[in-house]
């Protein structure tokens, strides 16, 4: 079971609660596709905007296929996680399991989605006894089109070479598995959220189509950085609420 290349001096610590104590926020488990690129960014999200540790767990399980990572998802859910003999995650200890992916040529691309949407319809419990939510966060066509949301309109579908390239003419430094992504970008987030908020509520771009372009990003970055964040109960799907951009801009300064 892989463990993604972490940052430079910080130490993760481990998922759980003391007794009595409050909780931070949502606990929120997070598999990506990528082994370095996703999560170097979320990981950087989490140090440079100071976002409780205990809170965020960010996996990569050597798994790329949607489906693979869904049920590397559910697998850390119910077993947590552990590493030289110290439990990084504890079983059950996640309010939301979020499984990051792009649509590319995958073929298992609808079968993971329809599978999230299964889990999340199992209403299992935590080990606080509340219902977990699984929400799946899809990229079409990949995760460079939420990076090219900051600089930039796109409204039709994109291939996963043009939204490398766009980015590199913006980002003449970047490179798939490149660190530092969120504190170049950062400046441009209100923007990028804008857009793909603006992208959904169009009706126009459905994760479920083939056709691009689409990414579930905002709704990621949006969970982390405002403890407002709406997340209704099942079978209401996590759609966000754009109202509260002005909050984050205020809030985060971006």
């Amino acid at each position: 079971m892989a463990r993604i290349p972490q940052l430079p001096h910080r130490r993760r610590k481990q998922h759980e609660r003391k007794p009595g104590s409050k909780p931070l926020g949502r606990r929120i488990l997070i598999v990506c596709e990528g082994k370095k690129t996703e999560p170097y960014y979320l990981e950087e999200i989490r140090i440079l905007m100071r976002l409780p540790t205990a809170t965020i767990h960010v996996s990569h399980e050597d798994v790329t296929a949607p489906r693979q990572i869904v049920d590397a998802a559910e697998r850390l859910f119910e077993q947590g996680e552990n590493r030289f003999g110290k439990a990084l995650l504890k079983p059950r200890a996640v309010d939301v399991v979020v499984a990051v992916f792009d649509r590319d040529q995958h073929d298992s691309y609808h079968d993971a989605l329809k599978r999230m949407q299964q889990l999340d319809g199992m209403k299992r419990k935590n080990d606080d006894g509340e219902v977990a939510r699984w929400l799946a966060i899809p990229s079409n066509s990949c995760f460079e089109l939420w990076l090219l949301l900051h600089v930039q309109e796109v409204q039709t579908a994109i291939h996963r070479d043009d939204a490398l390239r766009r980015v590199k003419q913006n980002f003449p430094d970047y490179e798939k598995g490149s660190r530092q992504i969120f504190s170049k970008t950062r400046q441009f987030m209100s923007i990028a959220i804008e857009r793909a908020y603006r992208l959904t509520e169009s009706g126009s771009w459905d994760p479920w189509k083939d056709q691009g372009p689409y990414t579930g990003m905002h709704l990621l970055t949006h969970l982390l950085l405002d403890p407002e964040f709406p997340l209704p109960s099942f079978p209401s799907p996590v759609t966000g609420e754009a109202g509260r951009i002005e909050w984050m801009k205020a809030r985060w300064k971006i």
